[in-house]
């Protein structure tokens, strides 16, 4: 098929997937084409390539990855313009992969399942002829609520304001408690593991936002959601932020999970483990965003009490600072014993104030005074 054929190929097809699957009926081979995070794009029907690519739609894109990962495959094709020619032992199967570049970005792969014999040029016009259709196409591929998780954590007034509208006008559910989750892998080739992982986790927990964010994967997590354990494989460590309900200084919140990553040791760190030397340490220092560094239940009493000018945050720092007597908060305070046992058993229920952390919360106080 030569040079002008391929141009008037594309000049009928309306889109990528038509113009694959035209390629497809045109050489008799299985084809389909995959953006850099391995979202698939498009894929041939006749002949049909699902068969193929099953694992990148059923949430497996993880363990093919791996594989490609441990058999050189991304040692071979990362860098190189040209074609690499493979054979995949699980199809047993001669193949093809080549990069989709366009204005010296890759922007793609394209695979070919060589049941027929394909020249090189013709391997080359369909990559080129892709690269067309994918010329607008970012190379982050984040979707509009993945790409306000970015601007929430630049850490910037501005970023932060187009961001909530971005969250407002795509009915992002705000109303909620949330983490921070950074995940690290010290595996090389982690940008494809991170990928592989993003997508996979998409699939399964759409409302788990997930981004690429300084050479490590951030997640934003609602409290009542979960990452599925067979994501979390043996190679990846989890670090967890505070939970915070407003959308608020994120970026802090993605530090604190850096931080418990850094600080432990274990596949899963959270910061709530690790605040006691972090926080001793943030007294003696400048911190910034400090109510990012407030428990988030010292967080809502402080809010209850503005809203509704109660007086659970004095009620509670008096008691803590009197050893927990609720005699001698009484007295401190000069309201009855019974006002004083009231206050306290509100506090479990309208905070969730875990009476275990007496230390964290002492040093959330101290914090809290910095506002």
């Amino acid at each position: 098929m030569n040079t002008i054929d391929f141009f008037e190929l594309i000049t009928t097809c309306e889109d990528l997937d038509s113009f694959i699957d035209a390629c497809g009926k045109r050489f008799g081979n299985p084809l389909w084409i995959m953006d850099n995070a391995y979202h698939l794009l498009a894929y041939s029907h006749t002949p049909d390539s699902y068969v193929y690519i099953e694992d990148f739609t059923s949430g497996k894109t993880m363990g093919h990855i791996k594989e490609w990962l441990e058999s050189g495959l991304f040692q071979k094709v990362t860098g190189n313009h040209g074609p690499v020619y493979i054979h995949d032992d699980s199809f047993d199967k001669d193949m093809v992969v080549l990069n989709v570049i366009f204005q010296d970005r890759i922007v793609g792969k394209l695979s070919i399942v060589l049941d027929h014999p394909m020249d090189v040029k013709n391997t080359l016009n369909i990559a080129q002829g892709a690269s067309i259709y994918l010329r607008s196409y970012l190379t982050t591929t984040n979707n509009t609520l993945e790409q306000a998780l970015i601007l929430l954590l630049q850490n910037d007034d501005d970023s932060e304001a187009i961001a909530h509208r971005i969250l407002s006008e795509e009915l992002y559910h705000k109303q909620a408690t949330y983490q921070i989750v950074c995940v690290e892998t010290k595996e090389e080739h982690r940008f494809e593991i991170y990928s592989a992982f993003i997508s996979d986790l998409r699939r399964e927990c759409p409302y788990i936002l997930s981004t690429l964010f300084r050479n490590r994967c951030f997640l934003l997590v609602p409290v009542n959601s979960h990452i599925p354990k067979h994501l979390c494989t043996a190679d990846m460590r989890f670090g967890y932020s505070l939970p915070f309900d407003q959308l608020h200084v994120v970026a802090n919140y993605a530090d604190q999970a850096e931080f418990a990553l850094q600080t432990g040791s274990e596949q899963i760190e959270k910061f709530e483990d690790h605040y006691l030397n972090f926080a001793k340490a943030a007294l003696h220092a400048q911190v910034k965003n400090e109510e990012a560094y407030i428990m988030p239940e010292i967080r809502r009493m402080i809010d209850y009490d503005e809203k509704y000018h109660t007086e659970y945050y004095k009620t509670f720092v008096t008691y803590l600072s009197n050893a927990e007597s609720k005699h001698r908060t009484s007295e401190m305070l000069g309201v009855h014993l019974n006002t004083v046992k009231y206050r306290l058993s509100q506090m479990t229920e309208l905070f969730s104030i875990d009476p275990t952390k007496g230390k964290l919360y002492c040093l959330s106080i101290l914090l809290a005074g910095y506002l």
